[in-house]
């Protein structure tokens, strides 16, 4: 039997193997085809197919209703577009908002799709094993995300583009094509914000969870809850911690191309963090039993609190002239804030049951995890009174 020895080097002592950024992004785009062909099919499908099936005439009928007498009382005000005044016409907007609702779809599966190596021990230990750097692995995942989102984006308004020039309606297309703009930025926001989630979490199911928890859950319950005011602090936060539910108004939403790039380098430079501070042995952890996980968890305690507080207010006879000082208003969003509390305890894995322990033994017990958990659920009540006085205030 002859000892063969197998190096890395070629001829010439050169590395036949090659790695680094370039590499990891072209592979990982390569294994993203088929997730990218099946959205690209779903966007024509929402957009410029159900254009050609409603055909040219409905859609014409559809763009011109704006310019008819019957119009002008219901009539909508120019939007201000990176500083641009726009009229976009009201026919796209259907299809628009169809297509940014199945934009959040794909960032969350082909994000899933790409980080899924994390939450399996044997698969990270063998990502972090290749010849390549954190930085090279994380970018590479980061920058094919952003590439297929933006192939995606772009065969889109290309085929939708060329059916409006068919239809010799191409006046309408260059105001549109701002707030498409607009949606593709608020995408590529949100896709910052779901890899810093992604990098966080410990299992992918909790990963998904908080991701559309925070970005469909909650700016509806706040939304409908009377006790945040049109312009207040409480809204822009919501806003800010969900970009996803925030393209849905890119439309209407007045805002610069300097908001959208201070939020996307925002957002990549915090995933990029914590991407980097990730250890090995968070694979398939319960995201529940984590450190991070109790500065967000009061955003849950504080969403219920408000819609526990809505719910009881409801019931209550006497007019107050500020809703939070309601003893209605306050008893349910006490009740409210410990469900949520709970409920988001329940669905990450955290521990909810008293585990025995030698400081047990020795009497210092710990407080009981349900009791722990009314506590921290205070702490979402109190971030919704301070905030709203806040607002008052200022």
């Amino acid at each position: 039997m002859v000892l063969q020895k197998q190096s890395d080097h070629g001829k010439n002592r050169a590395l036949p193997r090659k790695s680094g950024l370039w590499w990891t992004f072209t592979r990982l785009l390569l294994d993203l085809r088929s997730l990218i062909a099946i959205f690209i099919f779903l966007f024509l499908l929402v957009m410029p197919i159900a254009m050609l099936i409603l055909g040219r005439d409905v859609f014409t009928a559809m763009a011109n209703w704006q310019d008819s007498p019957q119009y002008a009382e219901y009539g909508s005000a120019p939007t201000n577009i990176f500083g641009y005044s726009v009229h976009v016409n009201e026919a796209f907007l259907p299809f628009h908002l169809i297509m940014v609702a199945l934009s959040s779809v794909a960032v969350i599966t082909l994000g899933g799709s790409l980080f899924r190596p994390l939450y399996r021990r044997d698969t990270v230990d063998f990502e972090w094993s290749l010849p390549l750097t954190k930085n090279h692995w994380f970018l590479g995942r980061a920058l094919a995300l952003i590439a297929g989102l933006s192939i995606i984006y772009l065969v889109n308004i290309v085929a939708t583009s060329g059916i409006i020039y068919a239809w010799k309606l191409q006046d309408l297309l260059p105001d549109y094509l701002f707030a498409y703009l607009k949606a593709y930025l608020s995408t590529i926001v949100f896709t910052g914000f779901s890899i810093a989630i992604f990098s966080l979490c410990g299992r992918l199911f909790d990963a998904i969870v908080i991701n559309v928890a925070l970005h469909h859950v909650m700016p509806f319950i706040q939304l409908i809850s009377g006790s945040m005011p049109e312009k207040s602090l409480l809204r822009e936060i919501m806003w800010f911690l969900a970009p996803a539910a925030d393209s849905f108004r890119t439309i209407v939403a007045d805002k610069s191309f300097l908001h959208y790039a201070v939020l996307i380098v925002f957002w990549f430079v915090l995933s990029w963090f914590c991407a980097m501070k990730r250890q090995a042995e968070w694979g398939g952890r319960k995201t529940g039993t984590m450190r991070w996980f109790v500065g967000i968890q009061p955003i849950f305690s504080l969403t219920g609190g408000m819609l526990g507080g809505e719910i009881f207010d409801m019931f209550d006879p006497s007019p107050m002239p500020w809703k939070l000082l309601s003893p209605m208003f306050f008893l349910g969003a006490l009740l409210g804030a410990f469900l949520a509390q709970l409920v988001s305890s329940a669905v990450t894995g955290k521990t909810l049951h008293r585990v025995p322990s030698d400081s047990d033994e020795a009497g210092k017990a710990k407080l009981h995890p349900i009791l722990r958990e009314w506590l921290w659920s205070l702490l979402g009540i109190a971030l919704l009174y301070a905030l709203t006085l806040f607002n008052r205030i200022v």
